[in-house]
């Protein structure tokens, strides 16, 4: 949706409603619908898990990086639900998903949740693609879980050790979680760093989005130092034989690129595309482009550059 269109919902929505987190709930709904997806709740290991489904055709399975939500995944799959359903889940512990004190929310028990939630819905050799944190867990499920899927798509993915430090990881070593919001304020230096061109959002919206951040500040950081081993996946790269799917933007912040080229170099029949002008959130700064590649990649055919 551009800019002009958004500010006319937005006015039109000012009409009805009057608080933020009303005008939200509309415009997420407004976004969702566009992708006919629908909102759906379920339990797993002891935890309410919110997931948008809709679409039709053969299943791909999308799973949000740290911090993320299911609906990171919306206007990525406005342009594929024509012709496959599309499942995005809020991981325990993100978005509308439960969180557990003391509970463990690691690259290895996330994907046991997985595949809980898989099997719950009686998804059978489906697609998984995952961004980031959850790039990390879809290729830890290929690893543990190979019969269970078609194809593997890293967006952007964590779990190697890329040969150039990120920036994040400079950040890391002084201290400093560029991923972890401190207060509202500093909200737009998180959508700075990880869009090459910050997507332009409502200052209502900006201001709700941020504010939840904050709140789960605590949460984040306790997951944060579960999951920050890079080595996990790296050393498994040589045993997933399932076809697989590597985007990557040239101006990540958050994972070098350099990384892209660990992915492909040790996954067998692995495929790589970079895009030019392009941060660490391919499907949302540039989903009509994600999915048309991820399709081509999808119906067999050849998509590396």
């Amino acid at each position: 949706m551009n800019k002009m269109s958004t500010v006319f919902v937005i006015a039109t929505l000012l009409v009805y409603v009057s608080c933020s987190s009303s005008l939200v709930n509309f415009f997420q709904w407004f976004e969702r619908s566009k992708a006919d997806l629908q909102e759906h709740t379920i339990e797993i290991d002891a935890h309410t898990v919110h997931y948008l489904d809709g679409g039709k055709g053969e299943t791909v399975l999308c799973i949000h990086g740290f911090g993320g939500t299911m609906d990171h995944w919306t206007r990525f799959a406005r342009h594929m639900t024509d012709t496959y359903r599309i499942v995005a889940l809020d991981l325990p512990g993100f978005g509308d998903s439960s969180f557990k004190e003391g509970a463990d929310y690691s690259i290895a028990k996330q994907a046991e949740r997985l595949h809980q939630f898989a099997h719950t819905l009686k998804l059978q050799k489906f697609h998984i693609a995952g961004n980031s944190m959850g790039g990390y867990i879809a290729g830890y499920y290929a690893v543990t879980y190979p019969d269970d899927i078609k194809t593997l798509a890293l967006f952007a993915a964590a779990g190697v050790k890329s040969p150039n430090e990120s920036e994040l990881t400079k950040e890391l070593k002084k201290g400093n979680n560029p991923l972890i919001v401190e207060d509202v304020k500093s909200y737009d230096g998180l959508m700075e760093f990880v869009f090459y061109k910050p997507i332009w959002l409502p200052d209502f919206a900006k201001q709700y989005f941020a504010t939840q951040a904050v709140t789960k500040k605590a949460h984040f950081q306790y997951i944060f130092k579960q999951i920050h081993d890079v080595t996990l996946l790296e050393k498994y790269l040589g045993t997933i034989h399932t076809p697989t799917f590597i985007l990557w933007g040239e101006n990540d912040r958050v994972l070098d690129v350099s990384g892209a080229y660990v992915f492909k170099e040790k996954i067998h029949n692995a495929q790589l595309v970079i895009f030019k002008e392009c941060g660490h959130l391919p499907m949302i700064e540039k989903p009509e482009e994600s999915a048309a590649v991820y399709k081509r990649f999808l119906k067999g055919q050849k998509v590396a550059l």
